[in-house]
């Protein structure tokens, strides 16, 4: 778990120090201890390696010195908490520590450490509360700077992420964890020449840092510079020594990427044509490395799947007016995250009755994602639950991502991704729980809003994608909705928001009342539009 992972901090030393007990034996510190009893960071190697070989009293009694001997790190609170995950399990560490903040007033540490366990829950509010306790306490120190600066990095909030490292590094520019950090927020931010810049000023401090020269290949790839990224993904996997999580990463990306350049002639014609058949037999040679099942990563789409099939769902809260073909430019419109003005609305359907015939570059987006809500009135969801639905759900990623081919249109994702703030699964999982999601969770959802919600969810959760998960989410949902007959849902880039809220609430807390809220609310604010548009058709 990650929050059995104690993080090292920037500003306090305990890189240097924790380096130097980096590999001893747990007999040889013992040893040490007994000469030199007030050695905090020489108690919390130990306690590290008793947490992850043989927890028990020993590990209590190294605990204990940890805090007694570095009451003010943040790091030995984490790792006290960790041991009270290991033996209590998550929700009681978690007490443990808010009990040890309230036990500790005047001191930061237990209240960044409390900030850092939040963030490995994903709870980037409560984490962001937490460190401006620790704000409250000590100001804004280095140590805090940093904690904060990875609450912010979490959450995709990358300009504050890069003011915070900013200021933690005028006292740590020789930290490799820290330009690592650094390259994060610009390649978030696009500058991918700063990014790359600074992992490898991380390299430089750190030459063994393979997350870094992973980041490095990954801003190849963005980049399009596939030779290069490729290039820089085989030197990892064959690296030796280092982070055996990077390295399988690695392997995982080059597999994903070869599995690109196999499919992509069936994944063309089956866009060209429509038929699927040549695109499923190929899928069926999916190789074993991207099938890897994992019990763990099902377990959260069956417990979300319980919860939409639990709901009491009123389909009376879906209901459509205007006309049709506007609904369907609106729809194309929110699908391309563009904010279109209703006169501007009214002149492309007069000039464009036929989207077909629009060829202008500025409207090609818009245009193609027009083409394909309409073509989808042919569409059976119910093929998405057949053995061709993964055939389905990439050709229809294909058709709506067309006009933006850097993000790979139809290829499922060869590095982690998600929604800041949310799980991030694996690319060698998302075969299988795309498979087990469409054959096997989906039908067992009851037809009509519940199946549809649940489809948007997983695929917002799942992001098997690069990019166009959230379009493709609300795409299939509103096919679902066709085939039962209902009204589809026109979501406004301004509802975005509101509909983040009520995802986060069925992830975090199991309920689905703020998203059926969200989704009656972008209904009414769909409708509002339509009729403006109709004022101007008039």
């Amino acid at each position: 778990m990650r929050s059995r992972r104690v993080s090292r901090g920037h500003a306090d030393g305990a890189l240097e120090l924790m380096a130097e007990y980096a590999h001893p034996s747990i007999d040889a510190l013992r040893r040490h201890l007994k000469l030199k009893p007030d050695d905090g960071q020489a108690w919390m190697t130990l306690a590290r390696a008793l947490l992850e070989t043989s927890p028990g009293p020993e590990l209590s009694h190294a605990i204990g010195q940890c805090l007694r001997c570095l009451p003010d790190s943040h790091q030995a609170w984490t790792l006290a908490a960790a041991a009270q995950q290991r033996a209590r399990g998550a929700e009681a560490a978690l007490q443990w520590l808010e009990d040890a903040s309230a036990r500790n007033p005047y001191r930061p540490a237990p209240y960044l450490a409390l900030a850092k366990l939040r963030l490995s829950r994903l709870q980037l509010v409560e984490a962001l509360a937490a460190v401006s306790r620790a704000i409250g306490i000590a100001g804004e120190t280095a140590e805090v700077l940093s904690v904060r600066g990875e609450v912010n990095l979490q959450g995709a909030h990358w300009q504050e992420a890069l003011a915070d490292f900013r200021q933690v590094e005028k006292s740590a520019v020789n930290d490799a964890q820290l330009m690592h950090q650094i390259g994060r927020c610009y390649f978030g931010l696009g500058d991918h020449q700063a990014a790359e810049a600074h992992f490898r000023k991380a390299l430089t401090r750190d030459p063994r840092q393979l997350k870094s020269r992973f980041a490095l290949a990954l801003s190849y790839l963005k980049r399009a510079e596939a030779d290069k990224g490729e290039a820089a993904l085989a030197e990892i996997a064959r690296a030796p020594g280092g982070d055996p999580q990077v390295r399988r990463k690695a392997e995982t990306a080059l597999a994903v990427l070869a599995e690109h350049r196999r499919l992509e002639p069936s994944l063309r014609q089956a866009v060209a044509s429509g038929c699927m058949s040549d695109l499923q037999a190929a899928l069926n040679d999916t190789p074993g490395k991207l099938l890897q099942h994992d019990e763990a990563t099902m377990g959260r789409f069956r417990r979300l799947a319980s919860i939409f099939h639990a709901y009491p769902f009123d389909h009376r809260l879906l209901s459509a007016s205007g006309d049709a073909g506007a609904r369907a430019l609106l729809e194309a419109e929110t699908l391309c995250v563009a904010e279109i003005d209703t006169a501007t609305l009214a002149g492309l359907l007069q000039r464009l009755p036929d989207p077909s015939a629009g060829d202008d570059p500025a409207d090609r987006g818009l245009l193609a994602a027009w083409r394909t809500v309409l073509d989808r009135a042919g569409f059976d969801a119910a093929r998405l639950q057949e053995p061709s639905g993964e055939a389905w759900l990439r050709y229809w990623h294909a058709r709506l991502l067309s006009a933006v081919p850097e993000a790979r249109p139809g290829q499922f994702k060869a590095v982690d991704a998600a929604i800041p703030g949310k799980p991030a699964f694996s690319p060698e999982f998302v075969t299988p729980i795309c498979r087990s999601l469409l054959r096997e969770l989906l039908p067992a959802v009851p037809a009509g809003l519940a199946r549809a919600l649940f489809l948007y969810a997983s695929l917002r959760v799942l992001q098997p994608f690069v990019d166009g998960n959230s379009r493709l989410a609300r795409f299939l949902m509103n096919a679902e909705l066709e085939k039962s007959g209902l009204a589809t849902v026109v979501i406004p880039v301004s509802w975005s928001s509101r509909m983040n809220r009520g995802l986060d609430a069925v992830l975090f807390e199991g309920r689905l009342d703020l998203l059926v809220e969200a989704v009656a609310g972008a209904q009414d604010e769909a409708a509002r539009q339509l009729q403006l548009f109709e004022c101007v058709q008039g």
